[in-house]
C-alpha cells in the first residue's frame, strides 16, 4: 500500500508532462501603472485642482488611446524587430531558435546585414525606419502586417489596458 502512495502521483506527474509537452507554450505579461492624472494640475491656478468624475474618466480614456494607438504599437513592434535584430547570435532568453530563423528568413542576407548592427539596437532601429520609409516593399512591411510577433494588428488583439477600480492605477495586461 505504502508502494502505491509513492507511485500514484508520479504517473500523474508523468501523464500530464506527456500530454502537455506539445502545447504551445503562451505566457501572460502585466504591468500596472499608477498615472496619477492630476500631478501636473493645479501649478498655474494656486494649487487648486478640480478634478470630477468626468474629468477623470477623460484623462483615463486618452491615456488608454494612446497606449493602444497604433503609433504607439508600431514604434514597440519597430523596437522589438530591432532587439531582435541586433543580436549577435540566437539567445533563448530573448528569442527561441524557431523564432529567430523564422525572422531571419524574412530577410535576404544583403538586406539582413545593412539593417542589423550586432549589440547596437539604437543602430539597428534607425536602418529599419529608414528602410521602411525608403523602400515601399520592404519587408518590414510583411512583418508590420502579418508577422505574428511584429504585426501591429496582432499585438493591438492581443493588449488590454484598463483602469483598476476607480483608482489611478492602469494595468496593461499583453498575452
Amino acid at each position: 500500500n505504502k508502494f502505491w502512495i509513492f507511485l500514484t502521483p508520479i504517473f500523474v506527474a508523468i501523464g500530464v508532462f506527456l500530454l502537455t509537452q506539445n502545447l504551445p507554450r503562451q505566457y501572460e505579461s502585466s504591468t500596472l501603472v499608477f498615472t496619477n492624472p492630476t500631478s501636473d494640475r493645479g501649478a498655474n491656478d494656486g494649487g487648486v485642482t478640480r478634478m470630477d468624475f468626468y474629468t477623470s474618466n477623460n484623462l483615463f480614456d486618452n491615456l488608454t488611446l494612446i497606449v493602444k494607438s497604433r503609433k504607439t504599437i508600431t514604434e514597440a513592434s519597430l523596437k522589438l524587430l530591432a532587439k531582435h535584430m541586433a543580436l549577435p547570435e540566437q539567445v533563448d532568453e530573448v528569442l527561441c531558435i524557431e523564432a529567430y530563423l523564422d525572422l531571419k528568413t524574412h530577410f535576404p542576407p544583403p538586406i539582413w546585414e545593412q539593417l542589423a548592427v550586432e549589440n547596437d539596437e539604437e543602430k539597428t532601429l534607425e536602418n529599419i525606419i529608414k528602410n521602411l520609409e525608403e523602400d515601399e516593399n520592404s519587408p518590414i512591411e510583411y512583418l508590420l502586417r502579418e508577422h505574428e510577433y511584429y504585426s501591429v494588428n496582432k499585438i493591438i488583439s492581443k493588449l488590454s489596458v484598463s483602469r483598476k477600480f476607480s483608482s489611478d492605477m492602469m494595468e496593461i495586461k499583453y498575452s
